[in-house]
């Protein structure tokens, strides 16, 4: 399943890779797609035996606080893109 999700995310990346984008737009829309992929394969996933880690009062895989991070990544790259104009 993973392969394919990162099938995808290639499919839908290329075309933006090839139109002269800038690698900035890329790099944004990868941490983001990335970030949803990670986090839908670490749900999908038996990982009963792994540790939680708590953060604002909920518990967390450490896993899943790194796809947490890179989508959040992402999102904050668009957020300083549009401030730039």
């Amino acid at each position: 399943m993973s392969f394919l999700m990162c099938t995808a995310i290639f499919l839908i990346l290329w075309p933006c890779a090839k139109a002269d984008c800038y690698t900035r737009h890329v790099v944004r829309h990868f941490c983001i797609l990335i970030g949803i992929q990670r986090y839908s394969i670490e749900q999908w996933r038996d990982l009963s035996g792994r540790d939680t880690y708590k953060v604002l009062g909920m518990a967390f895989r450490q896993s899943e606080l790194i796809s947490i991070s890179l989508f959040a990544i992402g999102v904050a790259c668009c957020g300083v893109s549009l401030q730039e104009g």
